[in-house]
């Protein structure tokens, strides 16, 4: 995966003979939209659900704190770490108002490892809302880029 998103859109040319091969094959700068993900900021926290929305198929065993999700992403990224974290850390950390250095870290480790697709699974498997996520990813500083452009489809009214 690419850190930056937009490095996939090339700019509208400004060489005349590029700009001519484009027109002859009717290269318009809208089709560019649909091969990259734009730098979009990410939204308020308070533009997002609060409510935990947990898949009815997920056991017991795998829900909120013992996010089966959670704790692959953290197994696989924390591997070095002295004091491995784990899911029910990375649940806490979503919670608290007062985060430690080692809850930044723990949920930076987190979403910068997590794919879109764990990012959904771990919200589907309760282990955080979608408001206390973005409001983490605030805290963070993880505020644009090709997460938070994922995350605002989860917005409320977006669309």
């Amino acid at each position: 995966m690419f850190e930056d998103e937009n490095l996939l859109r090339p700019d509208p040319p400004s060489d005349p003979a590029i700009r001519a091969e484009w027109d002859r094959r009717g290269i318009t700068e809208e089709m560019l939209g649909l091969f990259y993900r734009p730098n979009q900021a990410l939204e308020p926290a308070d533009r997002f659900p609060d409510e935990y929305d947990v898949a009815p198929e997920i056991p017991e065993t795998a829900r909120g704190p013992k996010s089966r999700t959670v704790r692959s992403v953290l197994a696989g990224s924390c591997c070095g770490w002295r004091r491995k974290p784990t899911s029910a850390e990375l649940h806490r950390a979503m919670r608290t108002a007062e985060t430690t250095d080692r809850d930044r870290s723990v949920l930076y480790s987190f979403l910068s490892e997590a794919s879109n697709q764990e990012i959904c699974l771990a919200h589907a498997e309760g282990a955080y809302t979608w408001r206390q996520l973005v409001e983490k990813m605030h805290v963070l500083g993880i505020t644009d880029g090709a997460l938070p452009w994922y995350v605002n489809g989860f917005a409320k009214n977006n669309g």
